[in-house]
């Protein structure tokens, strides 16, 4: 035992340097499983325009689970930014946290572009609280203005910054139909859409950083976009639609049928999974909404096909086989192409990434009578798991090393002129939780 206390004092300082040495690398990506970033968003509209926009403290850490990036050479690399447009539309508020405070004054630096007026150049930032805030101003009142936002500061003599974070602020008039787009970001409002104002301005961005920590088993597949208005304004009476665009390869190679476009609610901190519609072969995932926040697409535990482009067998990509199989006409439906009949649709295979284990089968459906619609689990073989599973079938209990790929085949079958319908259907897995161990160091008694 004494030898092993020698040994222990002895490699104790090698293995405690090696552990900070590896959680202060820059740029790394470290996952930790008891610690995650918490931002202490509250409502951005808490009241009609102000001179100054709502506090939103620095992040903190709670328990939880998150991918850290730990940057220790750029202060603002991580800089979480959010932006208001004034009433008037000649101003808007902004406001950063995850800055890292060098002691150094932190510019906010706007070049307006059209609809823009006295603005450019940078805006020195001042502090509240753990929050930095700024006001741009001059932007021309009654039209649109776009261009570039970033947050810098110096260390030393050398200036860090965000890098330039493109930014649209539209003048949105109850009668006219708008679209605001942001490198992959698409914002778009029908004319039948009604605020409680006659006219908003509206203004789209990234937010360069996530406000807060994602899901367990979530990756981030494109920037944080946040998309605001004016006067208090934090929803349309109306729907409006937005298209978040991807480019592959995804995180950890995940199938596209993996993505959902999640909402940041800013009151409970904590992100909403919105999900949306996957559009394959245009390489975007569509959401209907009504709400003003914050919207991030990212890869999920979850395969999912509800089936939205147009006709089988090319233009689905999340089927693999069919007989007897069409997409409904006028709707987003799988349906026999002939009835009286029997037809089958398998999906393509599915692999989790990241998984422990496999979780849950679900599907919807209509069926009406003289109509049945049977779904089977199959391995990558074509060979039957399970046969005709009810939605909501739990599937940890089977082996994620015996069956690494499954798929899913319905059965659609009819003996009148009406056919079941096949909404969507999706498959589950529990996400992997990474784990740092650091080396226990115990003391010499003796």
């Amino acid at each position: 035992m004494r030898y092993l206390h020698k040994l222990l004092k002895l490699f104790a300082p090698i293995f405690l340097a090696t552990s900070l040495a590896i959680l202060l690398t820059g740029l790394s990506w470290i996952t930790l499983d008891d610690f995650t970033a918490k931002s202490r968003a509250k409502p951005i509209f808490s009241k009609m325009d102000v001179a100054e926009p709502p506090i939103f403290s620095t992040s903190v850490l709670r328990k939880g689970n998150i991918s850290l990036t730990v940057t220790a050479a750029n202060p603002v690399a991580n800089a979480f930014i959010n932006a208001i447009p004034s009433s008037d539309g000649t101003e808007i508020h902004t406001l950063a946290n995850g800055i890292i405070s060098t002691g150094n004054p932190v510019y906010f630096n706007v070049d307006p572009g059209v609809g823009g007026g006295g603005t450019r150049g940078a805006h020195a930032m001042t502090l509240s609280g753990t929050t930095y805030l700024a006001t741009a101003i001059g932007f021309a009142a009654g039209q649109d203005g776009s261009g570039d936002m970033s947050i810098s500061t110096t260390v030393g003599s050398q200036i860090m910054d965000t890098g330039p974070l493109k930014f649209v602020r539209a003048l949105v008039e109850i009668t006219k139909d708008k679209t605001i787009s942001v490198d992959y970001f698409t914002w778009r409002m029908p004319n039948t859409y009604t605020f409680s104002i006659s006219r908003a301005y509206v203004l789209a961005m990234s937010t360069n950083a996530l406000p807060g920590a994602l899901p367990t088993g979530y990756s981030q597949a494109s920037s944080p976009y946040n998309v605001t208005a004016s006067g208090a304004v934090t929803q349309s009476d109306k729907i409006m639609t937005l298209d978040l665009a991807y480019q592959q390869p995804l995180p950890n190679n995940s199938d596209p049928h993996t993505l959902a476009v999640l909402g940041w609610d800013a009151f409970n901190e904590k992100w909403d999974v919105l999900g949306g519609e996957l559009f394959v072969n245009s390489n975007l995932v569509n959401l209907i909404t009504q709400r003003f926040r914050i919207y991030a697409l990212v890869t999920t535990p979850t395969w999912r096909d509800s089936f939205q482009e147009y006709s089988l067998p090319d233009s689905l990509p999340g089927i693999s086989d069919s007989e007897n199989i069409e997409r409904e006409v006028f709707g987003t439906n799988i349906i026999l192409t002939t009835t009286p009949g029997t037809g089958t649709a398998t999906s393509i295979p599915i692999t989790p990434t990241n998984a422990t284990n496999w979780g849950t089968l679900n599907f919807s459906a209509t069926i009406t009578p003289g109509t049945e619609l049977a779904v089977d689990l199959l391995d990558a073989g074509d060979n039957v798991v399970m046969a005709n599973v009810s939605a909501g079938t739990d599937l940890s209990g089977l082996s994620l090393s015996t069956y690494p790929t499954l798929k899913l085949r319905a059965t659609l079958t009819s003996t009148t002129a009406e056919s079941p319908k096949l909404h969507e259907w999706q498959l589950s897995w529990e996400p992997k939780v990474e784990k740092i161990y650091l080396p226990l160091i115990l003391k010499n008694q003796s």
